[in-house]
């Protein structure tokens, strides 16, 4: 079983000058088999684990999605990432 994932990034208020945060690799253009920047995965403790695949087939802005897969059953979890600096800006 396969779910997809996209990735929606809002800027909600905020200085008009400063700069919105930034994903690294959001369109998940770079990368072979897992997304450049998008390895990071959490799953609790259960029988499955998720695999993040680059997925170059199904997507709706090419030129990949971002996949998660249950490996070895059921799994509940998700992949992330850390924007640098975040809480920082106001």
């Amino acid at each position: 079983m396969a779910i997809y994932l996209f990735v929606c990034l809002l800027h909600v208020g905020g200085n008009a000058g400063a700069a919105a945060p930034a994903l690294v690799n959001g369109s998940m253009t770079d990368g072979e088999t897992v997304p450049t920047g998008w390895g990071k995965r959490w799953t609790p403790k259960g029988k499955g684990t998720l695999r993040v695949v680059r997925d170059t087939k199904v997507f709706v802005k090419g030129p990949a999605s971002l996949r998660l897969e249950a490996v070895g059953g059921f799994a509940d979890g998700n992949t992330s990432q850390t924007i640098p600096d975040l809480a920082a800006r106001k």
